[in-house]
């Protein structure tokens, strides 16, 4: 440690060159100012290099920055401030802009009290700005997020007692208030009767734990309105005080009427309202197990059900192909196709955004169905009347065995992968792995050249299933993408809940990109939370050149649509991906 006698002016200095402070020296009298080398280090000028000009800094300084900084002089000589702070923006010599604090004051006077002298340090700030920059980027798009899932943010401090509503909260709750305190016990006088007891436990349990509690309750609106909301709470810990507890809320009520709605729809008919087929054998089988006697009249009409969907009269719409004698004819051709080769296999690549197209390795699979006079019948005509018919499993299934039985070899050998999409019936079907693993066994295809395709349509359809579906495909190491991404109401519980490999953002918020700033800050928002989450982005409907630069500058990774390839027999694709994996390295571009 240095004595008293040997802190001179070259320890000073070197103290404050290890500190990176470039310090100056405003003489009032004379208009000389002086600036340390560290100073002019740390714009990039050697020493000399700069003039010491009392308004050297002034002329370096950014012309948004030039008025704040020097009132922040001139209060302080005037007296109104105790000394000089301020942040600004210096020019380097390289010609970018260096963020520094200033800070400083007067430090002699004359006898009248008249300031003489000023003196003070500059503090280079620039990656603190540029950190403080990249955190408002990260909050601007997890606002735009909780904004687009219609989530709430609340929380409670344990010491203060007090608790914090923002404006989603409560619009939820039906609150009418200015300002995001309420009161403590005012969540308390929302609570349903019935679900108080439970509510009240699962928002104390994070004291005992650190892990995050989920919670599903009803509220009481002041008007009378039950509504069902979820929250996810979670105790942040603090040192100095007894802690938070934060929490999310959201507005499930439409979530859980359509759970009722299919629960019901599960096990009754929509046309008559009596029990369907499934809960009527369930019934029936625990009648048997009575041992009662009973008797049965059994009248079983294919499709009947399907049939009485539709408007059964003739109007202009039934000239299409999804009327009710039409749909059943298409799905009764469909099922004709599947063995008379008139289904036919079709693809279109999915490519990595930036890369020559030569070296798309993914497909997704799609099919084309053959008419009997030639035509080829668009999917959006046989798909819904396969779903609609109860053959959408079955249609599924010839798709995946076709498939892999015809390019099992290419698969094997790394050339490409495929990718199926899945229906609702499909999801739900519980042989569906068992039937997986054994065309894989058959084909030699490899569980890791194969991916699936969910939607939320197909996943809200059964939950559970879905669930199911997901954790045996990462078993297996099989892919999985979540289709259509962004375009239902639950497009992000469904990301939080599924751990899924990639996702597909829908096409409605690609096609005009260009033109809607909504949508572009819509697929930021969604790329950046999947690229955290570990997950792939594929941008489906590019379509436009303007569209695929867009992306690209998103950082999207993946991308689908015509313009980068048009649906073609999926045989002429795997010969081509064949093809090109042969070829050596440096000849594949």
């Amino acid at each position: 440690m240095a004595d008293k006698k040997d802190r001179n002016g070259e320890f000073w200095e070197l103290a404050l060159e290890r500190a990176h402070l470039g310090v100056w020296d405003w003489d009032l009298r004379t208009g000389d100012c002086f600036y340390s080398a560290m100073w002019s280090q740390m714009l990039g000028y050697g020493e000399g290099e700069l003039a010491e000009t009392s308004d050297l800094w002034l002329q370096l300084t950014h012309p948004d920055d030039r008025e704040r900084a020097v009132a922040s002089g001139e209060r302080h000589i005037a007296g109104l401030t105790d000394s000089i702070e301020t942040e600004l923006r210096l020019k380097h010599k390289s010609g970018h802009w260096v963020w520094v604090l200033d800070r400083g004051g007067v430090v002699e006077r004359d006898a009248e009290g008249r300031p003489l002298r000023l003196m003070g340090v500059q503090t280079d700030i620039t990656k603190q700005k540029q950190a403080e920059a990249q955190l408002e980027q990260v909050n601007v798009r997890f606002r735009l997020a909780l904004a687009a899932s219609g989530t709430g943010i609340w929380h409670h401090d344990l010491a203060a007692r007090k608790s914090y509503w923002d404006q989603r909260t409560r619009e939820i709750f039906g609150l009418v208030a200015e300002t995001d305190e309420v009161s403590q016990d005012l969540w308390h006088s929302y609570l349903h009767p019935d679900d108080r007891a439970d509510a009240e436990r699962a928002h104390l349990a994070p004291l005992q734990t650190q892990k995050v509690v989920a919670v599903q309750y009803r509220i009481i609106k002041r008007n009378g309105e039950i509504r069902h909301v979820e929250s996810l709470i979670r105790l942040i810990a603090d040192a100095q005080s007894s802690g938070q507890i934060l929490g999310t809320v959201r507005d499930i009520t439409e979530a859980k009427q359509r759970e009722q709605e299919l629960a019901h729809a599960a096990h009754h008919d929509a046309l008559t309202g009596l029990l369907n087929r499934a809960a009527f054998d369930r019934l029936l089988a625990e009648h048997i197990a009575t041992a009662r006697p009973l008797a049965i009249f059994y009248v079983d009409l294919d499709y009947f059900k399907a049939l009485n969907d539709f408007p059964a009269v003739f109007s202009p719409e039934t000239t299409s192909g999804s009327s009710g004698l039409n749909a059943a004819r298409l799905a009764a051709d469909t099922v004709d196709a599947m063995e008379d080769g008139r289904l036919k296999l079709f693809g279109q690549e999915i490519h990595r955004l930036g890369t020559p197209l030569q070296e798309s390795r993914h497909v997704e699979v799609l099919a084309r169905l053959a008419g009997r006079n030639g035509r080829l019948i668009p999917p959006g005509e046989f798909i819904p009347a396969a779903e609609r018919f109860g053959i959408a499993s079955r249609l599924d299934r010839w798709i995946i065995r076709t498939a892999l039985s015809l390019h099992g070899p290419a698969l094997k050998s790394g050339a490409l992968t495929l990718g199926f999409n899945l229906s609702a019936q499909t999801l739900s079907d519980p042989q569906l792995w068992d039937f997986v693993d054994a065309v894989i066994d058959e084909t030699g295809a490899p569980h890791a050249g194969i991916g699936f395709e969910i939607t939320e349509t197909a996943a809200v359809t059964n939950f559970t299933a879905a669930e199911q579906f997901v954790r045996k495909a990462r078993e297996r190491r099989c892919r999985v993408s979540l289709d259509d991404f962004g375009a239902g109401m639950s497009s992000f519980e469904y990301l939080r809940r599924f751990p899924v490999d990639a996702i597909k953002i829908d096409g409605s918020f690609i096609e005009h990109i260009a033109e809607s700033r909504f949508d572009r800050e819509i697929v930021s928002a969604i790329s950046g939370i999947a690229r955290s989450l570990g997950c792939s982005v594929v941008a489906e409907k590019i379509e436009e050149q303007a569209s695929l630069d867009i992306l690209r500058g998103m950082g999207v990774a993946f991308g689908q649509g015509f313009l980068l390839h048009r649906p073609e027999p999926l045989q002429a694709i795997v010969a081509r991906a064949s093809a090109q994996a042969a070829l050596p390295a440096g000849r594949r571009a």
